[in-house]
């Protein structure tokens, strides 16, 4: 056959250079291609000995895909050509072989090729090698498959590029952040499609500055610093595929070779926007913290009370520059310094109260003084306390400067004590004025009456009854006056007793009644039938506002009538009404009504005379009973006045007023009258001389005292004031002396000392009862029954 010489003493050559690689000759035959090979060289490819290998079976043992190996080869032999192959095979046990198989065709004397011979060489030093690499990929895989699942799983976003900047690496971490998949972004994309252009250009610019030289706006500006092996890590602004803006640290390394060759970069990035957003939430609570504090009157502050005894403030708003006079950095840790500020006498007090505090966990609360420079001023400061973990105590609280408040609590001391002053003035003025004004009164109405009751001429006894109308008159002036006084001062005492509404109203008419007779008024009453028999209340001052608004409304009309309208009112009191056809008074006017000293006009004054008290006197009573006083009024057609009371009804009996009235005694009794001045004596020595009584004056208190011992008085009429020394001196006197003896001598207050305290005085020094000058002769003849034994009384003001 042509060649085959000339292959035989080839392999020959080639097995004395392969030798110590495990040669084993083969052989085939065209077209059967059925394989002539050693047992051994069967054994290279895990084939059982003897077992049948044909050219085609060689496939099953490849291991790249598409066999391109195996594919030069047929094809070399399909054209007569000799090949060589080197290639890794894979046994039938799985494991892999490293082989290098030759073969030359053989042709006969035609120069057809009828078969191939060749050497199969088992490179077992190659195959023990590719054993190792394959144990070392695969233990790569596995750390490669570890490291994928680590990149993967973080929440932070890796991203790595080549050099360029084409993304080569996009996580998980990254596809979350940012919207994006990385099959959208490897490979296609650089990391500035999901960066803020503004910023990249901002950010370029500085760092051409930083660095001297021009870094372009774009992926140059990312990794400038990291190419010049600096690691930069600072804040960028990414933008989502849905538009949201994040903000991310952004740290960017260099990727390296094994033998320093730049081959790309590794960016980390860290969601920090709620971390942003809630930093600058708390700058801007700071800063409106700040800006509060910075307009309060006072210091807001944490106060910090450390184990050791330490003390600080941690924080402080700047109103500590003028509370205390310190920087609030200077009092960060160390607080001390603001204790020597304290006043002496305060100082003690604030730490114990501090200590307190801190011990119990409790509020502090405290008063105190505190000098800045010259001046001293008052602060007060608030704080509530917590325990802190490292043990220590911290406050929270306010410190506000309260000297003005201070200065206006003494001030308001001062003016209180100058109203109480000025009140103590007022009262003994108005006590005096009283007295002054009733002594000459008293002898005035009391001689007239007197006069009035013997007898005289018609002229006389006109001019007599028009000085004792005048009395009266000038007498109501200075009840009203007083009464006001005791209004204003809130020391108007109101008495709560049983009385019949029916018998009020009786009084009422019989007091007014002859002044509308004298006018021609028909003076009506309506008492309704839900009115109760009794009620609780004070009848002497309720009288007195019906009184007024019943004489108000006979004074200012002409012709017509005045009715008195008596209902209940719900749910427990007395409405009474007083309509009349009177002048009426203007709407504009109704305001100025109820002021004291004031007429709706200047011409009602002269015209119908008084004092503008009356309706500003009941009003305020009305209001001190706890109810209310209006008015409704047409000018020239009339008005009503309402007055509602708080009048319970009554479960107890009331007397009527028959047994009000005040009978003569029927025996005469022997008086001594302790009266200085001269015409008030000589009224009542008239007016109890002519009812049958002794009388015996005296002009002293000494002179009351000595001639109280002898026997066989019955009554002390005693006045207040008196030289030597007064009534109520006089009277605790005669109180002694009885306390020896076992006696008891009734002495009554006759006096023109009608303020409060009076009464309470009076009784206090002894005295049994009291009556006011001028004197009216039915109360005094009420009280001599009473000193008799003829009529049931109590002790009572009656003025």
């Amino acid at each position: 056959m042509k060649h085959q010489p000339r292959l035989r003493a080839e392999v020959r050559l080639l097995r004395h250079f392969v030798g110590p690689l495990k040669s084993h000759p083969w052989s085939f035959s065209l077209p059967e291609a059925v394989v002539d090979i050693s047992d051994e060289g069967r054994a290279v490819f895990g084939v059982a000995p003897g077992e049948c290998v044909r050219l085609a079976d060689l496939s099953s043992f490849s291991t790249l895909p598409g066999q391109p190996h195996l594919v030069r080869v047929m094809s070399a032999i399909g054209a007569g050509q000799p090949f060589e192959m080197h290639s890794t095979i894979r046994r039938r046990d799985g494991s892999l072989r490293v082989i290098t198989c030759c073969g030359e065709p053989v042709s006969d004397e035609t120069g057809r090729v009828t078969s191939y011979e060749g050497l199969l060489i088992d490179d077992a030093a190659q195959t023990e090698a590719l054993a190792a690499h394959t144990v070392e990929r695969a233990q790569l895989e596995q750390s490669l498959s570890a490291l994928r699942a680590v990149v993967d799983g973080t929440e932070h976003a890796i991203i790595a590029t080549d050099e360029t900047g084409l993304i080569t690496l996009f996580n998980h971490g990254a596809e979350r952040l940012l919207g994006w998949s990385a099959a959208e972004m490897v490979g296609s994309q650089t990391p500035a499609v999901f960066h803020d252009v503004n910023e990249v250009v901002a950010h370029a610019k500085a760092l051409s500055e930083r660095l001297g030289e021009t870094v372009e706006p774009g992926f140059d500006a990312f990794v400038a610093l990291a190419r010049r092996e600096q690691s930069e890590t600072r804040e960028w602004t990414y933008v989502r595929k849905d538009g949201q803006r994040l903000t991310v640290s952004l740290t960017v390394t260099a990727l390296r070779n094994p033998v320093g060759t730049l081959v790309g970069y590794l960016g980390v990035a860290i969601d920090v926007t709620a971390q942003r957003q809630a930093e600058a939430a708390r700058r801007e609570h700071l800063e409106r913290l700040e800006k509060i504090s910075r307009h309060l009157p006072g210091v807001v502050y944490q106060y910090q009370l450390f184990p050791d005894g330490r003390s600080a403030f941690p924080w402080s708003s700047e109103a500590m520059r003028s509370i205390y006079g310190h920087e609030p950095e200077s009092l960060r840790f160390d607080a001390s310094q603001v204790y020597t500020r304290l006043h002496p006498e305060d100082l003690e007090r604030v730490k114990q109260g501090i200590a307190a505090s801190a011990q119990h966990l409790t509020p502090w609360h405290d008063e105190y003084r505190v000098r800045v420079g010259e001046r001293l001023r008052w602060v007060q400061g608030n704080a509530t306390p917590e325990r802190a973990p490292d043990g220590s105590v911290l406050w929270h609280g306010y410190i506000s400067d309260v000297t003005e408040r201070k200065e206006f609590e003494e001030a308001l001391v001062v003016a209180r004590e100058q109203a109480i002053e000025a009140s103590r003035v007022k009262s003994e003025f108005l006590a005096n004025m009283s007295h002054e004004i009733r002594t000459p009164l008293n002898g005035i109405l009391g001689i007239t009456q007197l006069l009035l009751d013997g007898q005289l001429e018609r002229q006389q006894r006109h001019l007599l009854g028009a000085i004792r109308t005048s009395g009266e008159t000038l007498l109501t002036l200075i009840n009203d006056i007083l009464d006001l006084s005791k209004v204003e001062s809130g020391k108007l005492q109101l008495e709560t007793v049983p009385f019949a509404p029916s018998e009020l109203i009786e009084r009422v008419v019989q007091v007014v009644g002859v002044r509308a007779k004298e006018k021609g008024l028909a003076l009506t009453v309506e008492l309704e039938r839900s009115v109760p028999a009794r009620v609780l209340g004070d009848p002497t001052r309720a009288q007195q506002v019906v009184t007024n608004l019943v004489s108000n409304a006979v004074k200012f009309t002409e012709a017509g009538s005045v009715r008195i309208v008596v209902r209940r009112a719900e749910p427990r009191g007395l409405c009474v009404e007083v309509h009349d056809t009177g002048i009426g008074i203007a709407a504009e006017k109704l305001d100025a009504l109820f002021e004291a000293f004031s007429q709706v006009d200047g011409s009602i004054t002269r015209r119908y005379g008084g004092t503008g008290l009356g309706l500003t006197i009941s009003k305020r009573l009305a209001e001190q009973m706890g109810g209310r006083l209006s008015v409704v009024s047409r000018e020239g057609v009339g008005s009503c006045f309402t007055v509602t009371l708080p009048l319970p009804p009554a479960e107890v009996a009331v007397p009527k007023l028959t047994e009000l009235e005040s009978p003569r005694p029927a025996r005469p009794l022997r008086v001594l009258v302790a009266e200085d001045n001269a015409i008030n004596a000589l009224v009542v020595r008239a007016l109890l001389e002519r009812d049958g009584h002794q009388v015996t004056i005296v002009a002293s208190g000494l002179e009351a005292v000595q001639a109280s011992e002898r026997p066989g008085w019955d009554l002390v009429l005693m006045d207040m004031q008196m030289p030597e020394f007064d009534g109520l001196e006089a009277t605790r006197r005669i109180r002694e002396r009885e306390r020896v003896s076992g006696t008891r001598l009734p002495i009554y207050a006759l006096t023109a000392n009608a303020m409060k305290g009076d009464l309470e005085r009076c009784t206090d020094a002894g005295m049994d009862d009291y009556l006011t000058k001028p004197v009216n002769l039915a109360v005094l003849r009420q009280r001599l029954a009473m000193v008799a034994g003829e009529a049931p009384g109590q002790l009572r003001l009656a003025i």
